[in-house]
């Protein structure tokens, strides 16, 4: 399931990068790629939408994008992105 979804949010993209829908689309993507462990290719979309002082997916990105990095070993840029999205709670 996870895989397909991968591959529709990413044919989207290709056609609609700075669409209406396309923001949500990346989002969505790097949930699907976290899924599928491919946690730097998660990683790439969620930086993509990431806004820890935003409401709704793009909060939800800055957030992801700190677990990812702490996942990948990269605690300091880890501490520091998820310093950012603490400072907008």
């Amino acid at each position: 399931f996870y895989a397909e979804a991968a591959r529709e949010y990413r044919g989207y993209l290709d056609g609609q990068s700075q669409g209406p829908g396309a923001a949500t689309a990346r989002y969505r993507l790097g949930e699907a790629e976290y899924a599928l462990s491919n946690y730097e290719a998660a990683l790439n979309a969620f930086a993509l939408v990431a806004d820890p002082a935003a409401a709704g997916p793009s909060r939800k990105a800055a957030l992801r994008e700190g677990e990812l990095l702490y996942r990948l070993g990269r605690h300091g840029e880890a501490a520091a992105a998820l310093d950012k999205v603490a400072a907008h709670d």
